[in-house]
């Protein structure tokens, strides 16, 4: 299993030296404080993963959408279809203590290969240790939540690996970067990103002069070639382009998607990454021979998306453990090895890992739901099953868990957690159904006989359907309110 084999590589990484033990130590907590919080790791963004995985595993890959009504017929660009169904997949296995295991050996396992990497490069223990402890929330922020963006961290990190080796000594190995960006195409939109580094890099060999004073054109073609091409190698071809367009340039996913927000949305996140960024860029000017200009310019365009978007900060941590960017000496890392004392960490290490795996597959799958009320679930079910044709107007937290749960609900409810498929504008509208603003805020619910909503997220749209007259409070608690409205009061749109 997964999980058990990542306990025993971490171990076997503990034995090798005094100095990496720490290294060892601390993914291993990472890895159980996210094992003991997987509880809470299932969001809308892993209801979504395991609606459409079902979809795919049923009927195969979408084109058009048929689960939500306001986007109902509309093209549908599945592009991370592949991560879906292995979720889904793992789901049908073991359940969502399975789910959520392998999301954490994914996280952990990626991070531990960047480590691994970073030491081959050379960067100091002592400046891993700090880049890996001040900015374990760099990578924790992105992963408290099972979805599909930690199915591409390894093939972040492999890639990186390959182009770095690549600038530093050319190889044919080169070219796996292709098939691996076909790969990452099917699982995650991060694939832009990794396109992007690989044609970058086939710039880079253009510009590079071979011994005799010659271009290597060949293969920096064949990668700047190849690299947008792989991003088409899916079920969608060149309709992935709009995708592309409609999540990276869609401007209102900066201003209400909450990790598409800037960096400094997150106080403490900020802090942790400019404080890393300063260093880098510090390190760079003192230190410029120590990277590529692959890797000077590949670390430099990351630390500006990290700024631009909170999603993209895992990005730069992975970065940053795998090469040697900020230099600050090794004074704090000279001790000899102790053998026996890290045989005894790595054994205590592997324990720790090992019980909070079986911990986390002994849970029940409505052990990952304790923050979804039980109740939303019997009342919605209920008026269904009473009303074939009742709509539902659920906030982004209940639409993917109600989908999950209550299939018949296909077509029925009104949006869900796949903002890209909503039309100009139609996101800013419903911003403002959720957060009661402006004299026609109830617009988007418009028709929509049930409401779900969290009272806590949406305190003023919540009060605000509460007060309809003629309505029936089904469910009512902090975390879960269903309300079934009256025919008239469903037809209004003023507040």
């Amino acid at each position: 299993m997964a999980g058990v084999r990542a306990g025993a590589t971490t171990g076997r990484v503990l034995i090798r030296g005094g100095r990496d033990t720490l290294l060892g130590l601390v993914v291993a907590v990472i890895t159980c404080a996210l094992l003991f919080a997987s509880r809470g790791l299932f969001r809308q963004d892993s209801w979504l993963a395991l609606v459409a995985g079902r979809e795919i595993w049923n009927s195969g890959v979408p084109h058009h959408d048929t689960l939500t009504a306001l986007t109902a017929g509309r093209d549908w660009v599945d592009q991370q279809w592949l991560a879906q169904l292995g979720i889904y997949g793992l789901y049908r296995l073991g359940g969502l203590s399975l789910v959520s295991a392998v999301h954490v050996a994914l996280v952990s396992g990626s991070l531990a290969a960047a480590i691994a990497i970073g030491r081959r490069r050379g960067t100091e223990t002592s400046t891993m240790l700090l880049v890996l402890v001040v900015g374990a929330l760099l990578v924790l922020v992105p992963s408290l939540v099972v979805r599909t963006q930690p199915y591409a961290y390894p093939l972040f990190v492999a890639t990186v690996y390959l182009l770095s080796a690549d600038s530093r000594s050319s190889s044919r190995r080169v070219y796996w970067t292709l098939p691996l960006l076909v790969l990452w195409a099917n699982v995650h939109g991060s694939a832009a990103l990794g396109a992007g580094m690989v044609a970058l890099r086939g710039l880079t060999i253009l510009l590079e002069r071979t011994e005799d004073g010659g271009r290597r054109w060949r293969p920096g073609a064949a990668l700047i070639v190849g690299a947008p091409v792989a991003l088409l190698a899916t079920p969608y071809g060149v309709d992935a382009v709009g995708y592309y367009r409609d999540t990276l340039l869609n401007p209102d996913f900066n201003r209400l998607v909450a990790e598409w927000k800037p960096v400094t949305a997150v106080p403490v996140a900020a802090a942790v990454y400019f404080t890393l960024a300063g260093l880098a860029l510090w390190s760079l000017g003192r230190h410029p021979g120590r990277l590529t200009v692959w890797e000077r310019t590949v670390m430099l365009v990351l630390l500006a998306g990290g700024i631009l978007a909170l999603r993209n900060v895992v990005w730069v941590e992975l970065m940053l453990l795998m090469l040697p960017v900020i230099a600050l000496g090794d004074r704090g890392a000279r001790t000899e090895a102790r053998p026996r004392l890290n045989q005894a960490l790595a054994l205590l290490a592997a324990m720790a890992v090992v019980a909070a795996l079986a911990v986390d597959l002994a849970r029940s799958d409505r052990d990952f739901e304790r923050s979804y009320p039980a109740g939303v679930l019997k009342a919605v079910g209920r008026s269904a099953n009473a009303d074939p044709t009742i709509t539902v107007f659920a906030d982004v937290r209940f639409a993917d868990w109600l989908l999950w749960h209550l299939p018949q609900l296909e077509g029925r409810v009104a949006f869900d957690a796949r903002f890209e498929l909503q039309p100009p504008g139609a996101l800013e509208r419903l911003a403002r159904a959720l957060t009661a603003t402006g004299i026609d805020w109830k617009r988007p619910a418009r028709g929509y006989r049930l409401v779900v909503l969290t009272p806590s997220d949406v305190k003023e749209a919540a009060r605000g359907f509460r007060a309809e007259p003629g309505r029936r409070i089904l469910f009512d608690d902090p975390d879960g309110l269903v309300v079934l409205r009256s025919a008239r009061a469903s037809l209004l749109s003023v507040g």
